[in-house]
C-alpha cells in the first residue's frame, strides 16, 4: 500500500511572484509551486516521488505521512507538562511568600508590643532621622 502525504497549499504573495506552493511537512524541502492550486499540487506530487526515490537511493529513513504533526503534537504537550511544572513551582513560591509574611508581621507585632511608649517614640525618632539623611544624601 503506498503512503499518502498531506499537502499544504497556501497562496503566495505578489511580491514572491503569486500563485501557490504546495508543502508536504513530513518529507523536510519537499514541495511543488503553480499558478493554480491545482498546478501546485500536481508538482508537490511530483516531488515527493522524486523526494521518496533520493531518499532511498541515499539509505535515508522514509518518514511516515503524519509524523511531522505527531511530532508537532508530542513537542506541545512536552511544553504543557513544563508549562504545569512551572507554575505548580510558582504556586508553592507564592505560599511561601505568604508563610514568610505572615511570620514576619507576628514577629513584628510581637516586636512592637514589647516596646514601651519612650522606646517606640526613639524608634519612630531614629526612623525620621535616618529618612532624613536619606533625603539628604539623595539632593546632594
Amino acid at each position: 500500500m503506498d503512503k499518502v502525504y498531506t499537502i499544504a497549499v497556501v497562496p503566495e504573495t505578489a511580491e514572491n511572484g503569486g500563485g501557490f506552493a504546495a508543502f508536504v511537512a513530513d518529507l523536510p524541502g519537499c514541495m511543488g509551486h503553480g499558478e493554480t492550486q491545482e498546478d501546485a499540487l500536481a508538482d508537490a506530487r511530483g516531488a515527493i516521488g522524486e523526494w521518496l526515490d533520493e531518499a532511498k537511493a541515499q539509505g535515508m529513513a522514509i518518514p511516515e505521512p503524519g509524523s511531522a504533526l505527531q511530532a508537532v503534537i508530542a513537542e506541545r504537550k512536552s511544553l504543557i507538562q513544563s508549562l504545569n511544572q512551572q507554575r505548580t513551582a510558582l504556586e508553592a513560591m507564592n505560599r511561601e511568600v505568604q508563610q514568610l509574611q505572615e511570620q514576619y508581621n507576628a514577629l513584628l507585632a510581637v516586636a512592637t508590643e514589647s516596646l514601651t511608649e519612650p522606646a517606640m517614640r526613639q524608634v519612630t525618632s531614629v526612623a525620621i532621622f535616618a529618612n532624613a539623611v536619606r533625603l539628604e544624601h539623595s539632593v546632594q
